[in-house]
């Protein structure tokens, strides 16, 4: 299970980048956008205006999936954590047993 939670945490984190890696990418075509009005070139600014839509919208999706995925994961590893506290819990429950066996129950009366 802990194989999971560390692919998941993977996953979370190469999404988380590849979005910032978007943003990065839309800054610069925004850039573009700037130098191609200010030549006069309208078509061309047209082009990177949606180009840098294009990647904002891709940026969001990625953040949204690594959101999602650190979501599962966090689920996945609260899900290990309540194995283990049952399977402790069962042991101590087994070990009170064996002390109530060996106790004189009427002396603690």
């Amino acid at each position: 299970m802990s194989d999971l939670y560390f692919n998941l945490r993977m996953a979370s984190k190469q999404f988380e980048r590849q979005s910032k890696k978007s943003e990065k990418e839309q800054a610069k075509q925004r850039l573009k956008v700037k130098q191609a009005l200010e030549k006069g070139n309208v078509e061309a600014a047209r082009i990177h205006a949606s180009n840098a839509i294009r990647l904002g919208n891709e940026a969001n999706n990625f953040l949204r999936l690594s959101s999602r995925l650190d979501a599962a994961a966090s689920r996945v590893k609260q899900a290990e954590m309540m194995n283990t506290v049952a399977k402790t819990l069962g042991s101590v429950v087994k070990g009170l047993d064996k002390a109530l066996e060996t106790l004189d129950t009427e002396k603690l009366e």
